[in-house]
């Protein structure tokens, strides 16, 4: 707060001595009401000022500091006017007392703003720019910035206005809450109202240059104009502000975030990454824990497994999420992460509260935005003024956000001379609703083409304390043409595996030279070890370096272990054909397979199935016995009877007997017993007998007669149309 005018101090030693000391005696009430709202407790703050304003009632700079307080107090919604009445007449007294005081006129013109009464406060607004004219320029800079804001909210409040189509008095918020396509109808039945805002967006950019030519490291009048810049698309403008501002203000956090935010927009993630990170250094460490808390993604019940389990060092919590969310492990930044983080810097840009200590993010439309990204439509209605069949519209501006024919859709009201607004009707429970089925939509602009394709991944015993990771990905390459646009590229191709902690535990990279073809796929095989006992992450990439259209598989592979002397199965593996050229198999490498990436077959194809046993307990003769039971299960289909044939000579050696209505079981007892060693390699085929397309599971179930230990391991396939 600017202290009283020195003038004043001056003329106060002129006075009696008894008003001297009077003077002293509220001065000293209002320092502690001071020191006392600075450390938070603003009870107490507000009896010292009190305390001040009954001593000595002509002091302005008492009356100006209970209008503050008052009209800080004040909720930012309409219903409770108390406060903000107190607030008025103590900031009238503070301008009777003092009437050439800038800040006192600016403070009372923002309160007539908050109130609706904007003719009083744009004659208020110009008194204060009047004095300012003749003050220092930090407070001719703060009086443009008010004055820019004045216009600001015309012109927001005009930009997406629709009119309604005939017939129709006003978008329903709670029709709005039942319907998606409503609100998409009316928005699409709905018309601009065109030519308005004009002046008022002209208005709004001259007083926050001025305010910028007094003082250039005004943070509001920069944030604002930036923001601004960014929603009409002046993206040279945006940026050319950015750095103007970071130069100006270069500790300022919010000037980092901009010129973040305007880097990602033009796709140069890695020196967006850098102005992020350095802007997050900047932020105090209470505001920089809230913008890195990452469970506002997550639905409610995770957010609050993941907040139990932050610990002591909330930014590694974070580091390791953004790890698991990296979209493409072949490029060096994280696009989502610089997603997120755009979002973040725009949302406190635009829909933040400085004056109530609010960031963007923890408001309303912020929360919203930061989740979902910029909504397909915005639209917004003018305030009704007489009630009609939503009560809650009556006064209130009303702003619409779809995104899409089936939404979500999102309605928000405030009063028209507000900055804020809040969900309208139920849609904060809709919101949270939403959330939970939807946690967070992301995308990566700088990635034209991200096709997620499907993998086989299969685990099977390593040397020691490691497992064998086998990965197969195939990439349709017929829908990566067009984002290419060249017969022939150079891909670069990589699996990663990364561990619990969010630390690169495999890197397998390679550049490979790719002709498209109709109908061919490019296959991504993988072989490598792994920590056991530990869950990984596993990425199989590709991706064309010029035009940075990219495929991806990505899966969260849970721990396994195989504890030596204990019995234990591998993963099941499933081939497009499977043939023994070393009989009886030993090892592997006796087996000549084609593993199926897709897991996906035709309904008369054969379906190779590969596993392996270790550490059968043996008998006295050495010898292991064990059984096996093959379960095929409907998962997204139901059809009756038995459609599983075991092919080969298997179905001679293998006595078998299938059984069930959603599942298909067959049940094997080897007739030869196999001596007993450390692995024993386990295969045999199958056909489905004409199955609908669908989705299946198969199980393997596998009894260790002899350690009378079952063992359990499945796998999903499906069939596609024929």
């Amino acid at each position: 707060m600017k202290p009283i005018a020195v003038c004043l101090l001056l003329c106060a030693l002129s006075l009696p001595h008894g008003i001297l000391a009077q003077r002293s005696a509220a001065r000293a009430a209002l320092e502690e009401g001071v020191r006392l709202a600075q450390e938070g407790d603003t009870v107490s703050a507000l009896g010292h000022i009190e305390r001040a304003v009954t001593i000595d009632p002509g002091y302005a700079e008492a009356h100006f500091l209970k209008g503050v307080y008052h009209a800080r107090q004040a909720p930012r919604s309409t219903g409770d006017f108390r406060r903000r009445i107190i607030a008025r007449e103590a900031l009238d007294q503070a301008v009777r007392h003092d009437p050439e005081n800038p800040l006192y006129l600016l403070e009372l013109a923002r309160l007539l703003m908050m109130q609706e009464i904007r003719v009083d406060a744009r004659r208020m607004l110009r008194r204060a720019l009047d004095v300012a004219e003749r003050a220092d320029a930090p407070t001719l800079a703060e009086v443009h910035y008010q004055l820019g804001i004045f216009s600001e909210t015309t012109w927001r409040r005009l930009r997406y206005r629709r009119l309604l189509p005939i017939g129709i008095a006003e978008l329903r918020g709670d029709i709005a809450f039942e319907s998606a396509n409503y609100v998409w109808d009316v928005l699409q039945a709905s018309g601009y109202s065109t030519g308005q805002g004009a002046a008022a967006r002209e208005a709004m950019l001259d007083h926050f240059h001025r305010a910028l030519t007094a003082n250039p490291a005004h943070t509001g009048a920069a944030t604002h104009l930036l923001a601004f810049y960014y929603d009409t698309g002046r993206m040279a403008e945006f940026t050319a502000e950015a750095l103007r501002f970071v130069r100006a203000a270069p500790s300022e956090p919010r000037a980092y975030l901009a010129l973040g935010l305007g880097l990602h927009a033009e796709g140069r993630d890695d020196e967006a990454a850098g102005a992020f990170e350095y802007a997050v250094e900047l932020l105090p460490e209470e505001v920089r824990a809230d913008f890195l808390a990452v469970s506002r993604l997550l639905t409610q019940d995770d957010a609050e497994i993941f907040e139990a389990r932050i610990g002591a060092d909330p930014a590694d919590a974070a580091r390791r999420f953004w790890t698991a969310w990296d979209p493409l492990y072949l490029t060096p930044s994280n696009e989502y992460w610089a997603e997120y983080l755009s979002r973040m810097a725009y949302v406190d840009l635009r829909f933040g509260l400085p004056e109530y200590d609010v960031p963007g993010w923890r408001t309303d439309r912020g929360g919203i935005w930061v989740r979902y990204g910029r909504p397909l439509r915005q639209a917004s209605f003018g305030a009704n003024t007489t009630p009609a069949g939503d009560m809650e519209s009556t006064g209130r501006v009303t702003t619409v956000w779809s995104y899409g024919r089936n939404g979500p859709v999102f309605v928000f009201r405030g009063m028209p001379g507000y900055r804020g607004a809040t969900f309208a009707n139920d849609f904060r429970f809709y919101a949270e609703n939403y959330r939970a089925r939807q946690p967070a939509r992301f995308t990566a602009p700088s990635l034209p083409a991200l096709l997620q394709v499907p993998a086989q991944i299969a685990r099977f015993r390593g040397v020691g304390d490691e497992i064998d990771l086998e990965v197969y990905a195939a990439v349709p390459l017929d829908s990566l043409r067009q984002a290419v646009g060249v017969a022939a590229a150079t891909f670069e191709t990589g699996l990663f595996v990364v561990g619990p902690d969010g630390a690169e535990i495999r890197r397998v990279t390679e550049a490979r030279q790719v002709t498209f073809e109709e109908g061919r796929a490019l296959p991504l095989n993988w072989r490598t070890t792994v920590p056991a006992g530990q869950p990984h992450i596993v990425s199989a990439e590709a991706r064309d370096p010029l035009s940075w259209a990219a495929a991806v598989h990505r899966a969260r592979v849970d721990a396994r272990t195989f504890p030596a002397g204990e019995p234990s199965v591998s993963d099941i593996l499933l081939t497009r054909s499977l043939e023994v050229v070393v009989d009886p198999p030993r090892t592997r490498a006796d087996f000549r397979m084609v593993p199926e990436p897709t897991l996906t077959y035709d309904p008369d194809d054969e379906i190779g199935v590969y596993f392996e046993l270790y550490h059968l307990l043996p008998d006295s003769n050495q010898v292991a016995s064990y059984d096996l039971e093959l379960a095929v299960t409907v998962e997204e289909i139901h059809r009756t009877g038995s459609f599983v044939q075991l092919l080969g000579e298997l179905a001679d050696r293998w006595g078998f007997s299938a059984e069930g209505d959603q599942a298909v079981r067959l049940t094997f007892s080897k007739q030869n017993r196999v001596q007993a060693r450390d692995m024993l390699p386990e295969y045999f085929t199958i056909r489905l007998d004409d199955p609908p397309p669908g989705r299946y599971g198969l199980r393997l179930r596998v009894l260790d007669r002899n350690a009378r230990v079952q063992l359990e391991v499945e796998r999903e396939f499906q069939v596609r149309e024929p």
